[in-house]
């Protein structure tokens, strides 16, 4: 079910990505990635919820767990929330970072970061490319 909502609102959306579709249990979506260190946005369909991967440096799940829901209502959610999430990644207000150790995240650029466990030496990223991480600079 999230698949046959979620694929639609992709190329509605994203019309001139380059998105390619898959099957389950691969990525039922990829966008090709735009600079090689960030690698391409991957997206499972985990039933209820999807997990977007980007290259190796994070992934998160989006998903509805809320029994008073339809299948349909929850496909709509997590389809909803994966076009914002890729609608500010595209656009560049979305910071990537990880770990030398295998962490990563991601924050939204002029909000609230203050839950980011992000790190000093994290490498950071944008979209379109590595970016200083800012931690750094505001170090001293």
């Amino acid at each position: 079910m999230l698949r046959d909502v979620l694929l639609p609102a992709l190329e509605t959306n994203f019309p001139n990505r380059g998105l390619r579709t898959g099957e389950p249990t691969d990525p039922i979506a990829v966008f090709p990635a735009v600079h090689s260190e960030v690698g391409d946005v991957s997206i499972y369909d985990d039933g209820n919820e999807a997990m977007v991967s980007v290259g190796q440096i994070t992934h998160g799940h989006f998903g509805w767990t809320d029994p008073n829901r339809t299948e349909a209502e929850i496909a709509q959610s997590v389809t909803d929330e994966v076009v914002r999430f890729l609608t500010d990644l595209f656009a560049d207000r979305i910071v990537l970072w990880k770990s030398s150790g295998g962490a990563g995240g991601w924050w939204l650029v002029g909000h609230d970061n203050s839950l980011s466990i992000m790190d000093a030496d994290d490498f950071t990223y944008l979209w379109s490319g590595p970016v200083p991480n800012p931690l750094r600079q505001n170090a001293g």
